[in-house]
């Protein structure tokens, strides 16, 4: 790494350590709820969920910072080893060993974070959940989800690591482009499989069977000019108090899947709006886009770090590898940390589009607005959130932001 690198790179932790801070400080800043917000929630809901997501906030903003820190510190130290006097050590890497080089330091990243992210994950995904009434498991059971979790990452790091120290040590010159198209197709290789291997591994899944609803799925695409081989329904309520619906997989694959909770809790004019949001993501490719949108930041990235840190070594040792491994992982956090407004407002984006769709094929937009209340209430959803949480980490429009597009939708053009 050249010295304007590591300085570079000091700025990027600075901005990241910075944004940690406002996450923080956004938790105590009063707040004042616009009057269509106190229109369509009472003020009991509103002090319950502000100050749910305001502990939330506080444990989310410390764990990065700390986060960052800590792999900071374990890239910095790497870079101390990989030195002797200033002397390279002498014993090349060749590319089958960098793989196994990769694989190791990947795997130490993993549980680095994992390791400093779990006291702060224990309290937002299980003490929050269970103060308020959000979550049904036992802490054995989140134990175990949590760990099922952790063994997906580790491989899934191992894999990408491995294969990234593959690159850097056999092609110098035009990795960045070589792991751009290794992570593009890694990721539809992912997206492909999630559905019928991974999903399973963590939930149940039975098929749609309610007449009605079937019916209206077949309408809504029919209208749509789309053909949806597939619905599921996921058994949510063993887990959590949660309503939710989500749109996943690729090609043959891609499947909506709705929550238990959502059918047994809301109306079937508001699951119906439901389907239809999902069925928009479905209808405009939002997770190829996705990919899409990823790879060119991997891109980017790689070509960054590579104007930063200097073109990589033709003959690499095994602890100059070490040292560019760690620098480029460590760049690849602090760059998508700071990126993600960005990826916030890409997101947001699919969504509006999604949340514009359904309206537009069920021309029903009381009940998309029930819909959103509902949602939010059985979430638990910080309906209007601080000004910096929505710009940094939102990806979804805040709910009075969509309940505003249905009334402005009911009001015509």
């Amino acid at each position: 790494m050249t010295r304007s690198g590591g300085l570079f790179m000091k700025l990027l932790l600075g901005i990241g350590i910075m944004f940690g801070i406002m996450w923080v400080v956004s938790a105590f800043v009063p707040r004042s709820f616009s009057q269509e917000t106190l229109t369509y929630f009472d003020r009991a809901f509103l002090d319950k969920s502000t100050r749910r997501a305001n502990l939330s906030y506080v444990s989310n903003g410390l764990q990065s910072i700390v986060t960052l820190l800590a792999l900071f510190m374990f890239a910095n130290r790497g870079h101390k080893s990989s030195t002797l006097l200033g002397i390279q050590l002498s014993r090349q890497a060749s590319p089958s060993g960098a793989f196994w080089v990769g694989v190791a330091l990947a795997l130490q990243t993993a549980v680095l974070l994992t390791l400093v992210s779990l006291p702060f994950r224990m309290y937002n995904g299980y003490y929050l959940e269970k103060t308020f009434g959000l979550s049904r498991l036992t802490i054995s059971g989140w134990l175990v989800e949590l760990l099922k979790s952790s063994l997906l990452n580790f491989f899934i790091y191992a894999i990408a690591g491995g294969l990234a120290a593959f690159l850097l040590a056999r092609f110098p010159g035009t990795w960045p482009y070589l792991l751009t198209v290794l992570l593009f197709f890694g990721s539809i290789f992912f997206a492909y499989l999630y559905p019928s291997v991974i999903a399973p591994m963590f939930d149940e899944f039975a098929p749609l069977e309610d007449p009605v609803l079937l019916q209206d799925v077949q309408e809504l695409a029919a209208n749509a000019g789309m053909k949806v081989d597939k619905v599921l329904v996921m058994e949510a309520s063993a887990k959590t108090a949660r309503a939710n619906a989500y749109f996943t997989g690729l090609g043959r694959a891609k499947q909506v899947v709705l929550y238990d909770t959502l059918l047994a809790n809301h109306s079937v004019e508001e699951v119906r709006l439901v389907l239809a949001h999902e069925l928009g993501h479905w209808k405009y490719g939002h997770i190829m886009r996705g990919i899409s949108v990823s790879a060119a930041g991997t891109l980017i990235v790689a070509m960054l770090f590579s104007l930063v840190s200097g073109p990589v070594p033709g003959r690499l040792s095994i602890e100059m590898l070490r040292e560019v491994f760690l620098s480029l992982v460590l760049f690849a956090v602090l760059t998508s940390y700071v990126a993600t407004p960005v990826a916030s407002f890409l997101s947001r984006r699919n969504e509006i589009q999604a949340d514009v769709f359904s309206l537009n094929v069920t021309g029903d937009p009381d009940s998309f607005i029930a819909a959103m209340i509902g949602l939010a209430k059985a979430n638990l959803g910080d309906v209007q959130p601080p000004r910096f949480i929505r710009w940094f980490a939102w990806t979804h429009p805040a709910t009075v932001e969509r309940i505003t597009l249905g009334e402005q939708w009911k009001s015509g053009p």
